[in-house]
């Protein structure tokens, strides 16, 4: 349900794999642009990407040089496109303050959001999740790969919104993701750094 023409900026090679599988075997989305960060460097790649999207430019630069994008990279490349990434941690904290929190991917918007925003994406976002997560967890049959998916997704959220101080929205998916996982490790962590501390960023 990502909008047409998106550009997906992944860090695991599986999950770049996976969508080109996707798209060559059974012809799904045809219009994504996948960039798969760990294979920039290899081949061809990056020209390719560029013929695809000129926009790339400046991230390829980037990444090339230093290993990890500038904001001005990600809002160019967000003004062209919708623009999808998976969290990396070695970010600068203003690159977080653009993350919106969608169903299974994170947005990034051109310019820096307010909580308002997220909240609304985020209200969005959670019906998707809560349709997925039933699905997976039918009593005849379990899903272990999507439930997989989901609570990675649910983890990188969390974060983000808990560096953010967005301490009401974190506890909502720390609820979800304790569905899939009571003992999740991420959501035991983040709950003792959100009672261990009142107000702002966890």
């Amino acid at each position: 349900h990502l909008p047409p023409r998106s550009l997906l900026l992944v860090r695991s090679e599986a999950v770049a794999w996976r969508l080109w599988a996707a798209r060559h075997v059974r012809g799904e989305r045809p219009d994504l642009v996948v960039v798969p960060v760990p294979l920039l460097a290899r081949g061809t790649v990056a020209a390719s990407l560029l013929r695809d999207e000129p926009a790339l430019a400046p991230l390829i630069r980037d990444l090339v040089i230093s290993g990890r994008p500038t904001e001005y990279a990600l809002s160019t490349l967000a003004d062209a496109r919708p623009l999808f990434v998976e969290l990396d941690p070695s970010w600068d904290r203003r690159l977080v303050h653009h993350l919106v929190p969608r169903p299974l991917w994170l947005g990034f918007s051109p310019h820096a959001l307010g909580r308002s925003d997220r909240t609304a994406a985020l209200e969005r976002g959670q019906r998707a999740f809560e349709r997925t997560l039933a699905v997976a967890k039918t009593p005849d049959y379990t899903d272990h790969a999507t439930l997989s998916v989901l609570a990675s997704r649910a983890r990188e959220q969390a974060v983000v919104l808990a560096s953010l101080g967005d301490r009401d929205n974190v506890r909502e998916l720390l609820s979800g993701l304790r569905e899939i996982d009571p003992d999740d490790p991420v959501a035991h962590e983040i709950s003792m750094r959100l009672d261990g501390s009142k107000r702002g960023r966890v």
